[in-house]
């Protein structure tokens, strides 16, 4: 949108967001975020800066205008136009700053939209950029903890086995979330030991898959529909045990 200066008595907020397409197009990014300060602040404020937002939109904000009463009159007639209460007056919020935190907006390419961060956060330019970084690295860690453990599975650590060989130098083994973690040991387990070999464990695990298969059979051919659920209890508990040896 352009503006007749000439019927406008100077100085407005009309001129303070005079040429302001210019620096649109041949200064300002075409990022989100991107931001072109087209007056340089100082002790007092952060000067006169254009930030580019989604969808294209456009904000031009001035911390070092004060508004008169003509501009309160043009802001209800130009609807880019916008002017919070404190604008060019209320200090930072941030503790230990005393720049201005609330600008004047002198342009808005979609004043529909709702009105930006920057004029209702009471935070000067400076303070609200460190805010943004820090919510913004905050987010970024969070989704690459998310995005770890939904890859790896979340990490549990368990007190080793009597007699294991395998324990890190915690004291510790780490395994995975989505491991079956069976509290104690299955009735008849033994640990490979002095007096447990080889020569043992073979015979063993063929005994374990047999019985398996005997209590899976059993489970199979005695759970169907109408077989008493105590029953059905007893079958399926044998056959997790064996499940649970192999």
């Amino acid at each position: 949108m352009s503006y007749d200066l000439s019927q406008i008595a100077a100085p407005s907020i009309l001129h303070a967001a005079a040429n302001w397409q210019e620096d649109e197009a041949n200064n300002l990014g075409n990022a989100n975020g991107n931001s072109y300060v087209r007056r340089v602040g100082n002790a007092m404020h952060d000067g006169q800066i254009m930030i580019r937002f989604k969808q294209r939109r456009v904000v031009l904000i001035d911390y070092g205008y004060v508004p008169t009463e003509q501009d309160y009159e043009i802001a209800k007639a130009v609807p880019n136009i916008c002017i919070p209460r404190g604008a060019g007056t209320a200090i930072c919020k941030e503790p230990g700053c005393n720049k201005i935190g609330v600008p004047v907006c002198l342009h808005d390419s979609a004043p529909n939209e709702a009105m930006c961060l920057y004029l209702r956060s009471g935070l000067c330019f400076g303070c609200q950029r460190k805010l943004n970084e820090k919510r913004r690295t905050k987010k970024k860690r969070k989704d690459q903890t998310s995005a770890a453990g939904a890859g790896q599975g979340q990490r549990m650590k368990l007190e080793p086995p009597v007699g294991s060989g395998n324990v890190n130098p915690s004291g510790t083994v780490e395994i995975n979330a989505t491991n079956i973690v069976i509290n104690g040991a299955v009735g008849g387990a033994q640990y490979r030991g002095p007096h447990y070999g080889c020569e043992h464990i073979g015979p063993d695990v063929l005994q374990t898959v047999s019985e398996l298969a005997h209590q899976t059979n059993t489970l199979v051919a005695n759970g169907g529909v109408g077989a008493p659920s105590q029953d059905i209890d007893r079958l399926y508990e044998a056959a997790l045990v064996s499940a649970s040896k192999a």
